[in-house]
């Protein structure tokens, strides 16, 4: 049985018209904010030693650059690229299974 349209200020009306905008939202804030916090750690502002962090990693290993110790670089920026974008994806997904007229 149909009830019809739900009340402008009805939760219902409200939930159904913000979940698909603030997923996606969510995932490429989750996204900037990893990107964020390798950076900070990076330049030595975010976490430091011993607490591991990415950006720390990189920062460690960046004289091994051009050297046969390079991996040492490559594997925290690979980890830094693949979980950003799967958390990237994982938000175009939601917005796509959440919203399909988008």
């Amino acid at each position: 049985m149909h009830q019809g349209p739900p009340e402008p200020g009805s939760s219902v009306a409200s939930c159904s018209r913000t979940r698909p905008a603030s997923s996606p939202h969510a995932a490429l804030a989750v996204g900037a904010a990893i990107l964020a916090e390798s950076t900070l750690s990076f330049l030595g502002f975010g976490l430091q030693p011993p607490a591991g962090s990415w950006g720390s990693m990189l920062a460690q290993a960046k004289g091994t650059v051009g050297t046969p110790r390079a991996y040492l670089v490559y594997f925290p920026g690979l980890a830094i690229l693949i979980t950003v974008l799967a958390v990237n994806a994982v938000g175009d997904g939601l917005r796509h299974a959440l919203d399909p007229a988008a």
